[in-house]
C-alpha cells in the first residue's frame, strides 16, 4: 500500500510512542535464501514509514548436518553473506541453541567443523558479531527449550529411544549462567529466549532457571 496507509504506521498510531521496540525482518534470511533485494526493500519500507524504527535481523548459526555447510568454503561463504545482508538491519545477531552439542551440531563461525561446549559456542558467535559487525547493535537468541520439547510427548515416546530423549535435554543452570555471562561480557543490546511456548507448564525446565538467572 502507499506509505501513508502502511500497516506499520497504523500499529505505531495504535501503540503510541515507544509502544513498539523494533520490527523484525525475514527470519534467517541468508540461510533460507531470501533474495537480498527483498531484504533491502523491506528495510527501506520500514525506514520510509518510521525512520527511527530499528530493524532486527536474526541469522541462523552454522549447523553441520545441513548439506549447504558441508565444507569449510561453504561455511565461510555463508558467513560472508550474513555480513552482506546485515547492511539492512540495525540490530543484528544469531539464534544459537547449542544444547546438547552432539545433537545441535552448531559449529563456531570460524569456518571449522569443531563442536565446542555450549557456552563457548554462544561466545564465539558473540565474538563474531563484535568483530565483523562493529557498527551494528548486537543480538542473540538463546535456547529456552530442550530438543525433546519440540515433539508431542506421545509422538516423541513412540519414535525415539529413551536414551536419546534423555540426551535431548534443555540447558541446565550452569549452562544458562555461562551463556548470560558471555552476553554481559560482550555488551549485547538484545537478548531473546526462544522456545518456551513448547513447554507444557511454566514450571518445566529450563524456564524457572531462566527466570532466576535473568532476574526477571
Amino acid at each position: 500500500p502507499p506509505v501513508a496507509e502502511d500497516p506499520l504506521r497504523a500499529l505505531l498510531d495504535c501503540a503510541g510512542k515507544g509502544g513498539i521496540y523494533a520490527v523484525t525482518t525475514y527470519d534467517e534470511a541468508a540461510d533460507k535464501g531470501v533474495p537480498l533485494a527483498r531484504v533491502r526493500t523491506f528495510y527501506q519500507r520500514v525506514k520510509a514509514v518510521a525512520p527511527d524504527m530499528p530493524v532486527i535481523m536474526i541469522n541462523a548459526p552454522v549447523i553441520l548436518d545441513k548439506p549447504q555447510y558441508a565444507t569449510r568454503a561453504q561455511r565461510r561463504a555463508y558467513l560472508e553473506s550474513v555480513v552482506e545482508y546485515a547492511a539492512y538491519g540495525d540490530i543484528v545477531g544469531f539464534d544459537v541453541y547449542p544444547v546438547p552439542r552432539l545433537l545441535a551440531k552448531i559449529a563456531p563461525p570460524d569456518g571449522s567443523d569443531t563442536l565446542l561446549p555450549p557456552v563457548e559456542t554462544v561466545a564465539t558467535y558473540l565474538d563474531w558479531i563484535a568483530r565483523r559487525l562493529p557498527d551494528k547493535s548486537g543480538a542473540i537468541v538463546l535456547q529456552g527449550f530442550g530438543i525433546r520439547d519440540m515433539y508431542a510427548p506421545a509422538y516423541r515416546d513412540r519414535n525415539f529411544a529413551p536414551a536419546l530423549i534423555e540426551q535431548a535435554r534443555p540447558p541446565d543452570m550452569q549452562e544458562l549462567a555461562g551463556m548470560l555471562a558471555a552476553v554481559r561480557n560482550h555488551g549485547v543490546d538484545l537478548v531473546v529466549w526462544w522456545g518456551q511456548a513448547m513447554l507444557e507448564t511454566a514450571d518445566q525446565a529450563p524456564w524457572p532457571d531462566i527466570v532466576r538467572q535473568s532476574g526477571l
